[in-house]
């Protein structure tokens, strides 16, 4: 579990848009650090725009692929990840490409619950 409170951000660019409206936008996009022994996934790189759902459907890009790998039982969060960066850089056709950044501490499978995991001693989420 992160709590933002522990997370450390920095600014590393700012990007003006022109919304489809013909409205200025600025954004401006941060890097986060996660502490020791957490993982964090971001829907693309630092200085990269996601897809956020402006097509027909009801979720963004990222969220597409999140929702459908965490449904999955017995399969590790690291790869649960892989599969998600996979899934969005391929459908993206390469314009898109989670971000991980962490630094897990446990040699033992992390699992989104406990009963995923086949003995039952696996760390969870």
């Amino acid at each position: 579990i992160i709590h933002l409170q522990d997370v450390e951000t920095r600014d590393i660019s700012e990007k003006k848009t022109e919304s489809q409206c013909g409205i200025k936008i600025s954004i401006v996009l941060v890097k986060m650090t996660a502490p020791g022994g957490s993982i964090i996934q971001f829907a693309c790189a630092p200085g990269y725009r996601a897809a956020d759902g402006y097509d027909q459907e009801r979720n963004g890009l990222y969220t597409k692929y999140l929702l459908k790998h965490i449904a999955r039982p017995k399969v590790e969060i690291n790869l649960i990840f892989r599969r998600i960066t996979r899934d969005v850089f391929e459908e993206s056709k390469e314009k898109q490409k989670p971000y991980i950044n962490g630094g897990l501490m446990t040699e033992e499978p992390i699992y989104l619950s406990a009963g995923d995991s086949k003995d039952g001693k696996n760390l969870s989420i």
